[in-house]
């Protein structure tokens, strides 16, 4: 059972990882660099102003997302590893630190580096209260997950959240490069119509085209932030892709519009009043994505609106399902998935560093690689 398995103890490493840091960079005088600009980076400046009352600043901040640079102290990080002998720390302040971590080392960077979640700078005790009473529906989904991989996912998942401790990541993380398109858990052929929804720049596409060897039916890309779109859209027109819908809107259960968070990288958000009007339509109203084979969804949190407005394509063409879950999500997906399509089978990965990058897998065994 996975109530038998929770780590009794709650202690929070990742706080006094980074404090131990900060004193260290203020004792002696360094530099360091903030590397993320989404919610994780920004966050992660508060806190180190807050805690130092605003006495120590970082050098700059660093991110891959090329529509920020220039704004907001963000740098290219060609401007990084150009000072790499000047700058001691980098904060690696993003969610798929193993993949900046490579990019550090493999631009020749030998500083300090320090992966930094935080979501787990302070313990939720919300949230593991929120899991505690909900034990019997973690315990319905745990029993559904096709493999052993998954129920120590989820184990781990919770586990992470009551320690704030990474390194129980070591043993069941994927590679992050491949989060949400899993070759280990899906199947790709020539023959996919690839449905993107929450795009970002394009980084999903661009794997896919990969994992498929460049050979596909179509792709359709759902991106509701404008810089993100863009740089989509540019990468698209370089890559001179065919076939390819893109869309600058949200994805939800129902047609219509709703506020929308922007400018904020990979952290951008529906909300319910703040921010500008965006569209949102239902999927199975889009004639481009009728034949969808290869559904991707990420939509910090609204995630299952997306798949129920997307119930008829699921349940007409059983496409292979990846998308992020947390909260309710870890059980409310799994089981409105097999609600429409029975035969499906769960899977649960874990990818990066922090608690948010649980992506459930749903796969027909038709197409199923596992």
């Amino acid at each position: 059972m996975l109530r038998e398995q929770l780590i009794p103890e709650i202690h929070n490493t990742m706080r006094e990882t980074l404090e131990t840091e900060i004193q260290e960079i203020m004792a002696h005088k360094k530099n360091f660099v903030i590397w993320g600009a989404g919610n994780t980076g920004r966050e992660t400046l508060q806190f180190i102003t807050d805690y130092t009352n605003a006495k120590l600043v970082p050098q700059y901040i660093v991110d891959n997302n090329s529509s920020l640079w220039g704004t907001d102290n963000i740098k290219n990080p060609s401007e990084l590893f150009a000072d790499r002998n000047q700058i001691d720390v980098v904060l690696v302040c993003v969610y798929v630190a193993d993949q900046v971590i490579q990019q550090l080392k493999d631009n020749g960077y030998t500083g300090k580096i320090l992966p930094i979640s935080m979501s787990l700078l302070s313990i939720d005790e919300d949230a593991i209260h929120f899991y505690e009473q909900n034990i019997e529906q973690l315990e319905k989904m745990y029993a559904l997950l096709a493999d052993e991989q998954s129920r120590q996912t989820v184990v781990t998942f919770l586990n992470v959240l009551r320690t704030a401790d990474i390194s129980l990541w070591n043993s069941i993380n994927g590679e992050s490069t491949v989060k949400l398109l899993d070759p280990e858990v899906m199947h790709f052929s020539h023959n996919e119509y690839f449905v993107d929804v929450g795009a970002f720049t394009g980084d999903t596409i661009s794997k896919f085209l990969e994992l498929c060897h460049g050979q596909y039916q179509s792709i359709n890309g759902f991106e509701p932030d404008a810089k993100n779109f863009s740089a989509m859209k540019q990468y698209a027109e370089t890559e001179q892709l065919t076939n390819v819908h893109l869309y600058n809107m949200a994805a939800g259960a129902n047609d219509g519009t709703q506020h929308f968070l922007n400018d904020r990288s990979e952290s951008c958000i529906l909300s319910e009043t703040d921010g500008d009007e965006i569209s949102i339509v239902r999927l199975d109203s889009i004639d481009t994505v009728q034949n969808t084979t290869i559904l991707k969804v990420s939509a910090n949190g609204w995630d299952l609106g997306v798949l129920e407005g997307a119930k008829d394509i699921i349940q007409r063409n059983k496409p292979q399902i990846s998308a992020y879950a947390s909260r309710e999500l870890l059980w409310k997906i799994p089981f409105y998935l097999k609600q429409l399509v029975p035969e499906y089978k769960i899977y649960y990965r874990h990818y990066g560093i922090g608690r948010q990058a649980m992506i459930c897998y749903a796969i027909h065994p038709e197409s199923t690689n596992l």
